[in-house]
């Protein structure tokens, strides 16, 4: 999710709406977009003193890992807008409501005949314990509180391949699996063919955010989507308030989400 709503505020740094006959987004504002991503090598202090050395006038933190003191700390130099959090030390966020989302994703795998629904982790981070919480919400509202189990995992198609063959092992014996993000789904959904176990027949498989790659001929992974277009011009129009002083705004701004149904859910055997 975070590089394709990277991909959308740089849009929104560009886009010119002709068919309305003005221009909106940053850069009809007079605004240009600089873009800093940390990585598995730079953390993200790193890609954020970057941007500050290029004198910004507002930053947007998209999945951020600060703690709320530091948050608070650079609200201090800066409107800080955070994207896929929540936090009372930045701007209210524009973001997917996780446990409307979450309980679709339980909804409909239980709608199935599911009822052993496991869950893979993000790990660490404040979005993967919200996600997290919301898994043991919904699987709660259809009575399964007993069969909550979640999964250790991580962000990336490697930890899923992982948390697969934990589960292949785990006498929890799961039907039906969600996972933290799409590409934990497509790792698990990998690590299954490989040893034999066949998705949806044996195991049915949810993913979130909507990753390109989870539309792949091949994959065709279940989902729930997040609309990051929406997200990402919610969140550049709310940072520029702020940089004009027409803020605070104090309220979250809860955006759509849409379960998607492919090929990777069924009933189960």
């Amino acid at each position: 999710m975070h590089a394709a709503t990277r991909q959308h505020l740089n849009r929104e740094g560009q886009r010119d709406d002709k068919h309305a006959g003005n221009n909106t987004g940053p850069g009809a504002a007079g605004y240009g977009i600089v873009l800093s991503a940390a990585t598995s090598t730079r953390f993200e202090q790193d890609a954020l003193d970057l941007l500050m050395a290029d004198r910004c006038e507002g930053v947007a933190l998209i999945g951020s890992r600060l703690s709320n003191k530091k948050l608070r700390e650079l609200s201090k130099r800066y409107p800080v807008m955070l994207v896929n959090r929540a936090s009372t030390a930045a701007i209210a966020p524009a973001i997917s409501d996780d446990g409307v989302a979450m309980a679709i994703a339980i909804e409909h795998p239980v709608g199935l005949g599911h009822s052993r629904i496991a869950y893979v982790d993000g790990a660490r981070g404040p979005v993967a314990s919200v996600r997290k919480n919301a898994y043991r919400r919904a699987m709660a509202d259809h009575g399964l509180s007993h069969l909550v189990h979640v999964i250790p995992g991580g962000s990336a198609s490697e930890d899923g391949a992982a948390a697969a063959d934990i589960l292949a092992s785990d006498p929890y014996a799961a039907t039906a699996v969600c996972c933290f993000n799409d590409l934990l789904a497509v790792g698990m959904l990998l690590a299954f063919r490989e040893t034999g176990l066949c998705v949806p027949g044996d195991l049915s498989l949810v993913g979130y955010d909507d990753n390109p790659l989870a539309s792949v001929r091949g994959i065709e992974l279940t989902i729930i989507r997040q609309d990051t277009g929406n997200i990402a011009s919610a969140a550049a129009t709310r940072l520029i308030d702020r940089v004009e002083g027409r803020g605070p705004t104090n309220h979250s701004q809860y955006l759509p989400v849409e379960l998607m149904v492919r090929k990777t859910t069924d009933a189960p055997a």
